[in-house]
């Protein structure tokens, strides 16, 4: 807490004497306190990823080429989708979900959401009866396939089905002959 302090009172003193006398240089200095101001804050808990990503934002319209503000904007948008993927699939909302994965810029959220249906094909293998699992292969698979047609857990899904189907064979067979 003591460093936020002294940040704040060194972004209060560069934002008057960037007032009454603006330079390149005090521009360099106040963009810099704000995006590492901005960064202890979130650390702290103080603001969320939104007034973060304000804050950079403004750091940035300041001085455009603070690569310190640059990277935490980045970051910050990296976890603000993350976060809303999170929400989206926590709420069954998968046309959300698929649309945040399939038009993010990001890996990381992508690969979030690959393993998000990676670990529920886990304990689908785990828990699920031949019969039950059908219908939600194919909904997986769909989701899936909006986002990346030709990701590997796409081939994964189909052979799940496979066995799913192979299994529903070999149930139908084994009740006809009783």
């Amino acid at each position: 807490m003591a460093e936020l302090d002294f940040l704040r009172a060194y972004e209060e003193a560069l934002h008057e004497l960037h007032a009454r006398r603006p330079s390149k240089s005090l521009d360099d200095a106040l963009s810099l306190v704000m995006s590492r101001r901005a960064l202890e804050m979130s650390f702290e808990g103080l603001i969320n990823n939104k007034a973060l990503t304000m804050t950079l934002k403004k750091a940035l319209a300041i001085n455009p080429e603070n690569e310190h503000a640059r990277g935490l904007l980045d970051d910050a948008g990296t976890n603000q989708e993350l976060i809303e993927l999170e929400r989206a699939l926590d709420r069954f909302k998968m046309n959300r979900a698929c649309k945040i994965a399939r038009e993010t810029e990001n890996d990381e959220v992508r690969k979030a959401f690959f393993l998000f249906f990676g670990n529920t094909l886990e304990e689908l293998k785990k828990e699920m009866a031949f019969s039950d699992s059908k219908r939600i292969l194919k909904d997986i698979h769909k989701w899936c396939a909006r986002v990346d047609g030709d990701h590997d857990i796409l081939y994964d899904i189909e052979e799940m089905l496979e066995q799913t189907e192979e299994g529903q064979r070999n149930e139908s067979v084994q009740n006809t002959r009783y």
